[in-house]
């Protein structure tokens, strides 16, 4: 290589600095540099950033939560519950008092057994008519039947006296009649006409227990929608109490007027028999002797009627054991399923509980857990179903614990205004992952019902250039 040789005059330090080499390091910092901001490039246009918008909502079980309300006002007996209790289907929560319905039942239960005895021994008389033998002895219990057939053997035997029987048989239907009427006039004026130990006077014991069963419902009812009317609570349960009451005042209205029904029509019937009987005394006043087939006949149909009469008040009564055994049952307050109490009116021995009244949920113990959400009208535009969401809940904050994970299923077709703030909003509901949360030192933490969070909807994403543009104002 051949040697530059230069004047000493002609060397500047300018020149000296052009013609001379760059350090090594100089070099290699600018590719490092340029290296960096390609990268950086690169990585802008191709990374994107995810826009999101925070949502409120709140943990809820994915099954249905059951409310526990009572059926029948009454007196707290027993409580078997505490907050946060785990119950198994079928465990006894509470109960309560019902001594007056066991005393409808005792009586229900005595009537049912006389009528029964009634029906047992007219089945007996119309079997010793027809066989034309006194099955019944002459004891006490059967006395009363012995003499009925006794009464049957003389009619037939003795013609001339038919005209006695069918009289005899118009005063007992009056009697009943006057009895009817007394018994009407008793339950119309609340007072008690009718002469004890008659079947009259346990009818209308029976038709006052009912009444005071009613009334008392009644009076429950309007102390509990007094109450919530006090206590201004929600217009919905004000009115669904108001609708309660109302029920129960028809539902008592209805039983007086087909009692009353009952009784016009019971001496309707005997109107009629009076009729048929007058009759056949006007039939038969020239002819003195009655074939005996044709006593047998009467008697016969005349037992089939107190059989079937009896038999429809049997039924009756049964019905009614039905339906106070039913209330008597009501009494027991049982868990409908497995699951965690939740206390929502708390109560304790002693307390009056009005019907219809929410006293706890049952919470499901092994459910799975669901977000209800509510989004502000001014971010419903890009929220779309099926969106993915991450959950950062108050209690369990996203720096120690992280995020949990879910979709968007579904969004309320229209809006809904919050009457005390006046905020528009729609109502969500989305999945999550029902998985445990894990802290940096490793402890275990779990979602519950009820929790408030904070849900991230991601709403689409951005190229992270384009981000960046936008934030130094170089992007409209």
């Amino acid at each position: 290589m051949k040697a530059i040789i230069q004047n000493i005059d002609e060397m500047k330090d300018s020149r000296e600095i052009l013609e001379s080499k760059p350090h090594p390091f100089t070099t290699i910092f600018i590719y490092i540099l340029l290296l960096i901001f390609l990268s950086a490039f690169i990585w802008c246009w191709f990374a994107e950033k995810e826009i999101v918008i925070d949502v409120q909502g709140v943990v809820r079980p994915n099954e249905n939560i059951h409310k526990v309300s009572n059926v029948l006002g009454s007196k707290v007996l027993s409580v078997n519950f505490k907050n946060g209790d785990k119950v198994e289907k079928g465990k006894i929560l509470y109960t309560l008092e019902h001594k007056e319905l066991d005393v409808q039942k005792s009586s229900l239960d005595k009537s049912k057994k006389d009528l029964e005895k009634e029906i047992s021994n007219l089945e007996k008389l119309k079997k010793s008519i027809s066989d034309n033998k006194n099955y019944f002895t002459d004891s006490k219990d059967e006395k009363e039947y012995y003499n009925k057939y006794l009464s049957y053997e003389k009619s037939k035997k003795n013609p001339d006296n038919n005209k006695k029987i069918v009289d005899s048989q118009i005063d007992n239907l009056n009697s009943k009649i006057s009895n009817l009427n007394l018994l009407k006039k008793s339950a119309q004026n609340n007072t008690n006409y009718l002469n004890s130990g008659t079947s009259y006077y346990s009818q209308f014991k029976d038709y006052k227990i009912n009444v005071e069963g009613y009334e008392k419902n009644i009076q429950a009812l309007t102390d509990s929608y007094n109450s919530l009317k006090n206590k201004k609570a929600e217009e919905v349960l004000i009115n669904d109490a108001k609708a309660k009451l109302e029920g129960a005042k028809l539902e008592l209205t209805k039983y007086k007027n087909q009692f009353t029904l009952n009784i016009e029509s019971a001496i309707e019937e005997c109107n009629d028999k009076i009729k048929d009987l007058n009759n056949q005394i006007s039939s038969n006043d020239d002819a003195k002797e009655i074939n005996e087939e044709k006593v047998k006949s009467s008697s016969l149909v005349e037992i089939d009627n107190s059989i079937k009469l009896s038999k429809q008040k049997l039924e009756e009564i049964k019905t009614n054991l039905k339906v106070v055994d039913m209330n008597i049952e009501k009494c027991t307050i049982k868990s409908p399923i497995d699951g965690i109490v939740d206390i929502s009116t708390p109560i304790k021995t002693g307390d009056l509980v009005g019907e219809g009244q929410e006293v706890l949920n049952i919470l499901p113990s092994e459910s799975k857990y669901k977000i209800d959400l509510m989004i502000l009208n001014k971010d419903i535009a890009n929220i779309k179903k099926g969106t993915t969401i991450k959950y950062d809940f108050q209690s369990l904050p996203y720096k120690e614990y992280g995020y949990l994970d879910g979709k968007l299923e579904n969004i309320s077709v229209d809006s809904k205004v919050d009457p005390k703030s006046g905020v528009s909003f729609y109502t969500g509901e989305a999945s999550i992952d029902s998985k445990p949360l894990y802290s940096h030192k490793g402890e275990k933490a779990q979602i519950k019902s009820g929790m408030v969070c904070t849900a991230k909807i991601i709403t689409r994403k951005e190229k992270m250039l384009y981000y960046l543009l936008e934030k130094i104002n170089l992007k409209d």
